[in-house]
C-alpha cells in the first residue's frame, strides 16, 4: 500500500467518528410540572428521573436537553405552559399529574407524552385500556380505590378520640372521585363525621381550617392535588397551630413538617417513566407501553410532630413505617 493511500485511509478512520458525532441529533425532553419552579420537591424528582435516564445512556447536554415548565399549582398556568411546550416540538413529554397531562392531551395528539402521578388515565380520556393505551399516551398511576379508607384508618390508629375530620380536597381531580365514596364508608364505620373542604386557593384553606371546632376529637385528612402541594406549608402550619392530627397523601408533606402520610413512591415513579422515554426515545411507542398501576406505597411517620401534638405513635404503626422521621 503507499503512503498517501495510507494516511488517506487512516484520516478517514479517525474523521468518522468525529463526524458521526458533530452529527449526533440532540434529543429534546419536555418535563410539566404543576409545582413552583423553587420547590424542593422539583429538584428530588428530577434527580430521579435524570439517574435512571443516565442509566440507561442518555446525558443531559450531550445527548438529551430538557424544555422544564412549571405550573405554580394554577390550572390556567399549566395550560400556558402546555401550549408553548407543544410548541417547541420535543420528541418526548414527561407530564406530571392530571391537570398537567390533560392540557397537553388537548393540544397534541402526535407528541409522545409519558405521564405519573394521574388517578384514573382511562376517566380522564388519556388511554383508552392500560393494557392498550392509546396512540402516543402512556405512563404510572397513582392510586388505588382503598387508599381513601386506609387514611381514615390510619389517623384512627394515630388519634383514637377523632369524630370530625377535615377532608380537604379539590374538586376537578380524579383522586377525589376514587377515595371520597370508599372514604365516607370507612368514616362512618369508624364514626367519623366528615366535613369536606373544597379548596381552590391558600386563602380557602385558610379559612376552611379557621372555621373547624377545636379541641380533642378533631382531624384533618388532606388529598393530593396542585394546590395542597403548592400549599403544604400553610395546610402545615395550621395544623400545627390548632394541635390538629393530620394525615397526608405524599412523604415530603411530612419532610417538611406533617404527621403522616400513606401514598404511592412518587420517586419511584419518576424512576420509571425514565424507563419508558428511554424507550420512547429508541423508537418505541405509548401503544407498545402499557400503563402501569401503583404496586409501592410509602407509610412515613414524623415522631417529633407526633410529639408536639401529645401523640402516641402505636409501636404497630411504628413498625409498619418505610420511614421514621426523628
Amino acid at each position: 500500500m503507499k503512503r498517501r493511500e495510507f494516511i488517506t485511509m487512516i484520516g478517514g478512520a479517525v474523521a468518522w467518528p468525529l463526524a458521526a458525532r458533530a452529527q449526533q441529533v440532540m434529543r429534546r425532553i419536555g418535563v410539566l410540572f404543576p409545582l413552583s419552579s423553587d420547590d424542593p420537591e422539583v429538584k428530588v424528582r428530577l434527580d430521579a428521573f435524570l439517574s435512571v435516564l443516565q442509566e440507561s445512556g442518555w446525558e443531559e447536554g450531550r445527548s438529551i436537553v430538557l424544555d422544564i415548565r412549571f405550573g405554580d399549582g394554577s390550572g390556567e398556568r399549566i395550560r400556558t405552559e402546555a401550549v408553548g411546550m407543544i410548541r417547541s416540538k420535543p420528541d418526548v413529554i414527561l407530564s406530571s399529574g392530571t391537570q398537567a397531562t390533560t392540557a397537553l392531551t388537548r393540544t397534541t395528539r402526535d407528541i409522545p407524552i409519558v405521564f405519573v402521578n394521574v388517578a384514573d388515565p382511562i376517566a380522564a380520556g388519556f388511554v383508552t385500556s392500560l393494557a392498550r393505551p392509546s396512540e402516543n399516551v402512556t405512563g404510572f398511576t397513582n392510586v388505588e380505590t382503598t387508599t381513601g379508607g386506609k387514611l381514615f384508618e390510619l389517623l384512627k390508629q394515630l388519634a383514637p378520640d377523632t369524630s370530625r375530620v377535615l377532608f380537604i380536597f379539590r374538586s376537578n381531580t380524579p383522586e377525589t372521585a376514587i377515595f371520597l365514596p370508599v372514604a365516607q364508608a370507612v368514616a362512618a364505620s369508624l364514626g367519623m363525621i366528615i366535613k369536606l373542604a373544597d379548596i381552590s386557593d391558600r386563602d380557602g384553606i385558610v379559612r376552611a381550617v379557621e372555621a373547624l371546632e377545636q379541641g380533642s376529637g378533631t382531624g384533618m385528612i388532606v388529598m393530593p392535588s396542585p394546590i395542597t402541594a403548592v400549599y403544604r406549608s400553610t395546610i402545615i402550619a395550621l395544623a400545627a397551630e390548632r394541635h390538629i392530627p393530620t394525615i397526608y397523601p405524599y412523604r415530603y408533606f411530612v419532610s417538611d413538617g406533617g404527621l403522616l402520610s400513606y401514598g404511592v413512591d412518587l420517586r419511584d415513579q419518576f424512576r420509571q417513566a425514565a424507563i419508558y422515554i428511554s424507550r420512547v426515545l429508541r423508537g418505541a411507542k405509548p401503544s407498545e407501553l402499557p400503563v402501569q398501576q401503583p404496586t409501592k406505597f410509602e407509610l412515613v411517620i414524623n415522631l417529633k410532630t407526633a410529639k408536639a401534638l401529645g401523640l402516641t405513635v402505636p409501636p404497630s404503626l411504628l413498625l409498619s413505617a418505610d420511614e421514621v422521621i426523628e
